[in-house]
């Protein structure tokens, strides 16, 4: 990898980072039985699953692992909030 791909490789790592803690927040929330806001967040996957996909090919190889984790969380995130889900319809 060149320089400018270290660049780019410590600027996807740092919005991966950000994207996780967004996400385990998400989750935090939704196991206090709150519904997190999602909009935000569904902006920030999606910009960064783009930016990744537009990138070279050998920067895309070295942020799959980030990619993983991040996918790993939107699971929990997506089972979190079918938990909340279901709960409110039994209150209601």
């Amino acid at each position: 990898m060149t320089d400018i791909d270290y660049t780019q490789l410590n600027a996807f790592q740092s919005r991966f980072e950000t994207l996780r803690r967004a996400i385990d927040d998400a989750i935090y929330m939704s196991e206090q039985g709150k519904i997190p806001p999602m909009s935000k967040l569904a902006f920030d996957v999606e910009k960064l699953c783009n930016d990744v996909s537009s990138s070279p090919p050998a920067l895309q190889h070295a942020v799959q692992p980030m990619m993983g984790d991040v996918i790993a969380l939107l699971d929990t995130l997506e089972f979190k909030l079918r938990d909340v889900k279901q709960a409110l319809e039994d209150e209601g």
